[in-house]
């Protein structure tokens, strides 16, 4: 089991019972880790107060090489652990040209032109019917 909370600041992993701090110096708005417990990613927002749209800082860690960090600006404000990857954007409304971040490997996810999503187990993508004027 992998897991990540926040605590005094800092993020901690857990993953099969062993605990690490990641020292993260600024805000950060949102966080997840990846599914196998390799890598987490986080985001530093822009200014003192995050924006919807505004993005922020992307920081994604390897868990496994020392807590390599790589970083790069973005404009989600949303990570999702899903589909065996970290996915950035996932929220947002469908349109030409556009599709979530997959962080891990810094490329859009390839998916269908129905924005709502879901992973099976084996990380293929399961479209859901949906009708965005019900609850």
């Amino acid at each position: 089991m992998f897991y990540a909370f926040l605590r005094d600041g800092d993020i901690w992993t857990v993953c099969q019972g062993k605990r690490e701090r990641i020292h993260v110096r600024r805000k950060i708005s949102a966080f997840a880790i990846s599914a196998d417990g390799l890598h987490l990613a986080y985001l530093e927002p822009l200014g003192s107060r995050p924006m919807a749209g505004a993005g922020g800082r992307l920081v994604v860690v390897s868990l496994e090489d020392g807590f390599k960090e790589t970083s790069r600006r973005i404009r989600s404000n949303e990570l999702l652990a899903t589909c065996g990857t970290i996915v950035a954007d996932w929220r947002m409304v469908w349109k030409p040209g556009w599709n979530p971040l997959d962080v891990l490997m810094d490329k859009p996810l390839a998916l269908p032109r129905d924005n709502v999503f879901r992973c099976i187990q084996t990380g293929e993508l399961l479209r859901l019917e949906h009708n965005l004027g019900s609850a």
